[in-house]
């Protein structure tokens, strides 16, 4: 009898040992490791294959090395406590880890703050529930990535920014696909801090009705400081509507500050922050002298560039005590090259949309930037909704008067926009003598009689 149990007992080592070997050998090899997890899988040490899910995300997370791996999840309910990643803080190489719901599945955030440590981690397709947690990455070479997820906090009755979602520290960040809701709850954070980072990557993103608390002065979508030179910053086909900022909150939607002046002698210089494909739009600024939409510190003009983008959030429209863009820039910068870096940005047809400060100059100062081809021609309506006194905005179309008309195009000329081309207005419907007046500038009709 006892020999029986010595050999049975032996045999059980063999299989471990034997099963130990094989998860090493996975994990060293080059080759990407498909595991899975169910609900109704097993909690022994050695789940994950096909046959044998695991039943808990904790399970397979303790047996992962180094290498690269899929964790395939089946529908349920999976807690993921933070403390789980403790063990890649001292890993001296990064894993690759994406984590894929196959089926309708949620994770819940649990357990106490932590960073996520060396470690390349990615999550596809879930629901997950951050509670009063969020992701801290701290190292250089790790990267955390939300692609098609419902992000939100306790069960979606608190704000999704009552903490960031995530603070990214020396690492990387990738949010992919998603939309965001805030459902107008009031939180305290921005949705994204960032500190010296080494990439942020917002794509195919949407975001609506978030609001920060009252007397927050925090922007509302990102905030990043000591911004470095190798850094990368990209904004990319996100759409951020109907969201609300705190009401002393003058850097509005995102403020991006660099660590240092940045070194501008390579004119050749590839954009650290680059805005493109994107439409901000109908938010709410902070109602305060000077508040204004996005706020940059310490780039030079070349590491900055906006394009295929509408960005109009200033209310009323022709505000010009708020501006779209308040940009800070180092003392050798030259404006015209700034102008540049506006590509095809659609400002509607406020004025001033974007003020500049050339240090060590102490007051902003407007930038005039270059009007599309739309507004050198002027609508003129008997039933127009725009009139005008004086110059309060570029408006083209829906305008009541040529003589508000007249007023808009000396305007321009006198900042230098459409200078050689021929400016036309046209009318549409019965015009008295006074909606006609000139004021001596020679002007062009084509009219339609109704």
């Amino acid at each position: 009898m006892i020999v029986a149990i010595l050999l049975l007992v032996l045999l059980n080592l063999n299989v471990r040992c034997q099963n130990v070997r094989n998860y090493s050998n996975k994990s060293e090899s080059n080759e990407v490791v498909d595991y899975y997890v169910s609900e109704n899988g097993y909690d022994y040490i050695f789940c994950g294959l096909m046959q044998n899910p695991c039943s808990t995300l904790v399970v397979l997370l303790e047996m992962i090395r180094n290498g690269e791996y899929y964790i395939h999840v089946y529908e349920g309910t999976y807690l993921l406590p933070l403390s789980i990643f403790t063990y890649y803080h001292e890993n001296k190489q990064n894993p690759n880890i994406d984590i894929i719901a196959e089926e309708k599945a949620q994770i819940n955030i649990t357990g106490q703050q932590n960073p996520i440590g060396k470690i390349q981690l990615s999550f596809s397709k879930f629901s997950i529930d951050f509670a009063d947690l969020y992701f801290q990455i701290d190292e250089d070479g790790s990267l955390l990535k939300f692609t098609d997820c419902i992000l939100f906090r306790n069960g979606g009755k608190q704000a999704v920014n009552a903490y960031s979602l995530a603070v990214v520290n020396y690492g990387s960040l990738i949010l992919e696909n998603l939309n965001i809701h805030g459902n107008n709850l009031e939180g305290n954070e921005p949705l994204i801090q960032a500190t010296s980072p080494k990439l942020i990557h917002f794509t195919s993103l949407t975001v609506t009705n978030l609001s920060l608390v009252s007397g927050n002065t925090a922007p509302l979508l990102l905030s990043v400081t000591e911004l470095p030179q190798e850094s990368k910053i990209v904004i990319s086909d996100i759409h951020a509507k109907q969201n609300t900022v705190g009401n002393q909150a003058e850097t509005g939607i995102i403020f991006i500050h660099a660590s240092s002046p940045m070194n501008n002698e390579d004119s050749s210089t590839q954009p650290i922050l680059l805005v493109e494909n994107s439409e901000i739009t109908q938010n709410t600024l902070a109602p305060i002298q000077d508040a204004c939409s996005i706020q940059l510190e310490g780039l030079n003009p070349q590491q900055i560039l906006i394009k295929n983008s509408t960005i109009i959030n200033r209310s009323p429209t022709n505000n010009n005590k708020q501006y779209e863009f308040k940009i800070v820039l180092p003392s050798d910068s030259i404006l015209q090259d700034l102008i540049n870096q506006f590509q095809t940005v659609d400002f509607g047809f406020t004025i001033n949309p974007v003020a500049v400060k050339l240090l060590p100059n102490e007051q902003f100062n407007a930038l005039v930037l270059p009007l599309s081809d739309e507004y050198a021609n002027i609508t003129v309506k008997s039933n127009g909704q725009e009139s005008c006194t004086s110059y309060v905005a570029n408006y083209y179309q829906d305008v009541k008067s040529v003589g508000c008309a007249v007023i808009i195009i000396r305007a321009q000329d006198n900042l230098g926009l459409f200078r050689g081309i021929q400016r036309l207005i046209s009318i549409t419907g019965n015009l008295t003598e006074n909606d006609l007046h000139t004021d001596g500038l020679t002007v062009s009709f084509k009219g339609t009689n109704a």
